[in-house]
């Protein structure tokens, strides 16, 4: 990796550090003050539609502005995110601070779009993982550090910390290189849907497919808490171990996307999400197999498989918008599923990993026997 890419992965590695101190304990935190479990699929419904909303203004802003400039305005917009989360007198002022935090996401696109016009074209899949398998590696400790500050300090230290370390982040992004606006000519207003039939049904597919995986994961830490009856020591120990396979296999991952295909790559990866769906409801009392469901979950993270396939399908003057149909789309999408699992959550915690396995494995299925084609041809 060049200069810039290898500052991306170290800001992005602090600010990992930052966030998984204490965002996947924020639906233990809304409990605490009040919300029940459909208030917390709401919550993380909430989230979603506002970051699909936030990619409404993210392709007029890449055709215009410096990639490095947005990229440092969206992580500016987070740092006061985990302050606002611990003055919070109710869980109501948290939604607040979601808005603002997932907003932010308007310089995904941006950061996604650097990557890949800095990487060079014969290594993208790799450079683009690794440079985001630092988001994994920050989880790692900061997941485990998290669940001890937790149970010795409270929120409050947590949230504190948090922020220092988002701006740190921002401050290492201020060095990367520019990268100006690739797209000539007249500058459009809003997406440009005209796109071919056969790029538009890879869209909508990994659109669909990111929906099924994510529908449930917003309560894997309160199924942890209330299946495995785990405290949140342990919880951030076992989002440690998700998070250190996510760090190992993404690299992995996309030198087996480089030999094997994307789709393949991707019908493995859902498989295993679906194994891990499978352990959760089978032997949440076994921690060993909690742990294996951790790493299972944690290694299959199909995410950046589809952004890097997308990206290979379009020409770069078209690869902003193109992300950024793909962060609204998927976004929307994705957004039913926490409300779903709330109310399955409700009757029985079960129940929403009992429906996302099958779709999983199904998906998982099909997408082995999938094959792109001339999808991956920039036509």
């Amino acid at each position: 990796m060049n200069r810039s890419l290898r500052l991306l992965y170290f800001g992005n590695l602090i600010f990992s550090l930052g966030m998984g101190l204490y965002h996947s304990f924020i639906p233990l935190y809304l409990r605490s003050q009040g919300a029940d479990t459909v208030v917390l699929g709401q919550y993380s419904a909430f989230g979603l539609i506002v970051s699909s909303l936030s990619y409404f203004p993210a392709t007029w802003l890449c055709n215009r502005f410096d990639h490095k400039h947005l990229i440092i305005a969206g992580w500016l917009m987070c740092i006061p995110v985990p302050l606002l989360l611990a003055l919070a007198p109710s869980w109501h002022l948290a939604f607040l601070a979601s808005f603002i935090f997932y907003s932010s996401y308007f310089s995904n696109v941006a950061l996604q779009s650097y990557v890949i016009r800095k990487a060079e074209p014969e290594h993208l899949s790799s450079a683009y993982a690794q440079v985001f398998s630092a988001y994994a590696l920050g989880n790692v400790f900061s997941q485990s550090l998290g669940g001890f500050l937790l149970e010795q300090r409270g929120y409050l230290t947590v949230f504190l910390v948090a922020a220092l370390l988002y701006i740190v982040a921002t401050l290492i992004f201020t060095q990367i290189d520019s990268a100006p606006p690739e797209h000539t000519g007249p500058q459009p207003r809003g997406f440009n849907l005209q796109l071919p039939k056969k790029l538009w049904s890879l869209l909508l597919l990994f659109c669909f497919l990111q929906a099924v995986a994510m529908m449930p994961l917003d309560f894997v830490v309160p199924h942890l808490k209330d299946r495995s009856e785990l405290d949140t020591a342990w919880i951030g120990i076992i989002g440690s171990l998700a998070s250190l396979a996510a760090a190992a296999g993404l690299p992995l991952l996309g030198k087996l996307a480089d030999r094997i295909g994307i789709t393949r790559t991707i019908g493995v990866n859902l498989i295993l999400t679906a194994g891990s769906f499978a352990l959760m409801i089978t032997v949440p009392g076994s921690i060993g197999f909690v742990m294996l469901a951790a790493l299972l979950r944690g290694s299959s993270r199909s995410g950046a498989l589809y952004t890097m396939s997308l990206g290979s399908s379009c020409e770069p003057a078209d690869l902003s918008n193109l992300l950024s149909l793909f962060g609204l789309l998927s976004g929307l999408l994705t957004a039913i599923g926490p409300m779903i699992s709330g109310v399955l959550y409700s009757q029985n915690p079960d129940a929403p990993f009992t429906v996302a396995l099958c779709l999983t494995l199904l998906s998982g299925l099909l997408m082995l026997r999938f094959r792109m084609g001339a999808m991956n041809n920039r036509t």
